[in-house]
C-alpha cells in the first residue's frame, strides 16, 4: 500500500486536471450543465485529500533501533530512548 498510495493520489490529480479542463472548455462553449464533472472533481478531491491525510498519519514513520518504536520520519533523536537516527 506504501507504493500504490502516491499512484492513487497522482491518478486522483491527473483526472482532476482533465476534467476541470473539459468543465472549462464547456463553459467557454456556453454549455453550463456540468453536473457530473463537478462531481467528479469533488470526487478526485476527496480521494487526493485522503491518500495525503493517511500517508501523512500513517505512513510517515521509522522505526527506532535502538526501541524499536515508530518515530517520526524526519527526527533526528527518538523521542522515546533518545537515540540519534541513522
Amino acid at each position: 500500500m506504501k507504493k500504490v498510495l502516491p499512484w492513487i493520489i497522482l491518478a486522483a490529480l491527473l483526472i482532476f486536471i482533465i476534467d476541470w479542463s473539459v468543465i472549462g472548455i464547456m463553459i467557454f462553449n456556453g454549455n453550463y450543465d456540468f453536473t457530473a464533472g463537478a462531481y467528479i472533481l469533488a470526487v478526485c478531491l476527496v480521494i487526493m485529500l485522503a491518500g495525503l491525510l493517511i500517508k501523512t498519519l500513517v505512513y510517515d514513520f521509522k522505526i527506532c533501533p535502538g526501541c524499536n518504536k515508530k518515530i517520526p520520519h524526519k527526527s533526528r533523536f527518538c523521542p522515546h530512548c533518545g537515540k540519534e537516527q541513522p
